[in-house]
């Protein structure tokens, strides 16, 4: 989508995906909902994240020249925080 479509109307609407998913996650938990809305809550956030992941690693590399990327800290740096998210869900 993000060689289709402007990369920051992605973005954006990622943005406004990710607060749908954070809320209804945060409410699924606080209310003790059943399991199964506690799994769309998370399907939304890997929708989010698949939203907000490529995109936002296509602008980032579009606005640093070649030949100084980052490269392999890219990945170092960008995975981490991926983790730790995935770390607080479980």
């Amino acid at each position: 989508m993000a060689d289709k479509y402007r990369r920051d109307y992605i973005l954006k609407g990622a943005a406004a995906l990710g607060v749908i998913a954070g809320a209804s996650l945060a409410i699924t938990l606080l209310y003790k909902l059943p399991v199964n809305v506690l799994f769309g809550a998370c399907a939304l956030l890997g929708t989010y994240t698949g939203f907000n992941n490529a995109p936002l690693e296509a602008l980032f590399a579009d606005c640093i020249p070649r030949g100084k990327r980052w490269g392999h800290w890219q990945a170092i740096c960008l995975q981490p925080p991926t983790a730790m998210a995935s770390a607080q869900l479980s």
